[in-house]
C-alpha cells in the first residue's frame, strides 16, 4: 500500500508492504546519522531472528516526491 502525504511543506510517497517487495525498491536506509546504503542481509537476518519467534514483519519505506503530485502509484516507488 502506498500514499502520497505532505507534510512539512515537502511531499513525500509512504510505502507498506512485503519486505521483499519492499527491499527491493530501496537503496539506501535512514540511521541516527542520516541516509546510508541499504543493508539488506542485515534486515534478512533480523527477519529470520524474529520468524523463529513465530513473528511476521511488514516493511515501511518513504521517499520524496514531486511537490505538485496528487497520486501515487507503484510506479511513484520504483527502486530511486
Amino acid at each position: 500500500m502506498s500514499t502520497l502525504q505532505h507534510i512539512d511543506g515537502d511531499a513525500r510517497v509512504l510505502i507498506t508492504g512485503a519486505p521483499d517487495v519492499i527491499f527491493a525498491m530501496c537503496r539506501e536506509q535512514m540511521s541516527r546519522h542520516g541516509a546510508v546504503p541499504f543493508e539488506a542481509q542485515y534486515w534478512e537476518e533480523e527477519m529470520a531472528r524474529f520468524a523463529r519467534q513465530g513473528l511476521r514483519m511488514v516493511a515501511a519505506a518513504c521517499k520524496p516526491a514531486s511537490l505538485d503530485a496528487t497520486t501515487s502509484t507503484m510506479r511513484t516507488c520504483r527502486r530511486d
